[in-house]
C-alpha cells in the first residue's frame, strides 16, 4: 500500500530525489519516469506537484537562491553592522554560496544544452537579492557615507557584474582584484575614497 504523505513532504521528495538524479546520470539524461521510478509514485502524482522535469528544475535553482537570501537577510537585519558592512557581508556571502552551494549544482546544468537554466539561475539569483541590497544602500545613503542618484538601476548592474564574475571568473585572491573590488564599490555607491580600505582583511578570510 503506497504511503500517503503530506503535500510539501511528498513535493520535497520528488525535489530532492530529481536533485539527486540529476547529479548522478545529469539533467538531460534523467527523465520523469527516472524520479517516479526511484520514488515508486505514479505520473498523476507527479503532474500535480510539478508541469515538467524543467519546472522541477526550476524548483530546486529557487530552493538554492533562498538559502541565499535567507542569508543576505540575516546581514542586512544586523544591527550591529553598518552599511558599508552590509554591502560588502552581502555580496561576499552572494559569492561564497555560488563557489561552494552551487558549484556541484551548476556541474550538471552548465553545458551547451542547458543554456536558458544557466541563464535562468543567473537572473533568478540577481531579481532576488536586488531588493534587499537597494534596502541596504538606502541606508547607507540616508547615513550620509553612500551618495548615487540611481540606486536600483546602479546596483542592478553591479550585482549582475558581480554575479556573473563569481559564476565564471576566477577567485578575488589576487591583490589588484582585490583593489579593483574595493575601487567598484566606493566609486559605484559614491563613497568617500578610501572608506572601504578596513574591509581588505575581511575580504581575505571570505576568499
Amino acid at each position: 500500500m503506497r504511503s500517503v504523505k503530506p503535500p510539501e513532504e511528498r513535493k520535497q521528495e520528488i525535489m530532492d530525489t530529481a536533485e539527486r538524479l540529476f547529479f548522478t546520470n545529469g539533467y538531460t539524461k534523467t527523465a520523469i519516469t527516472d524520479i517516479i521510478d526511484e520514488i515508486g509514485m505514479s505520473k498523476g502524482i507527479f503532474y500535480y506537484y510539478f508541469k515538467s522535469k524543467e519546472d522541477v528544475m526550476n524548483a530546486i535553482i529557487a530552493n538554492v537562491i533562498d538559502k541565499d537570501l535567507e542569508t543576505a537577510r540575516k546581514i542586512a537585519n544586523d544591527t550591529t553592522l553598518n552599511a558599508h558592512e552590509k554591502v560588502f557581508r552581502i555580496l561576499s556571502s552572494h559569492r561564497e554560496k555560488i563557489t561552494e552551494n552551487y558549484h556541484c549544482f551548476m556541474v550538471q546544468i552548465h553545458t551547451a544544452e542547458n543554456p536558458e537554466i544557466l541563464l535562468r539561475t543567473i537572473r533568478l539569483a540577481i531579481s532576488s537579492l536586488l531588493p534587499l541590497l537597494v534596502e541596504t544602500v538606502e541606508q547607507g545613503i540616508c547615513e550620509g557615507v553612500f551618495s548615487l542618484e540611481y540606486p536600483y538601476e546602479t546596483l542592478e548592474f553591479l550585482l549582475s557584474a558581480h554575479t556573473f564574475q563569481s559564476f565564471f571568473g576566477e577567485p578575488l585572491k589576487t591583490e589588484p582584484k582585490t583593489e579593483a573590488f574595493i575601487r567598484m564599490l566606493e566609486n559605484s555607491l559614491g563613497a568617500d575614497k578610501g572608506s572601504f580600505d578596513y574591509l581588505r582583511e575581511m575580504m581575505n578570510n571570505f576568499n
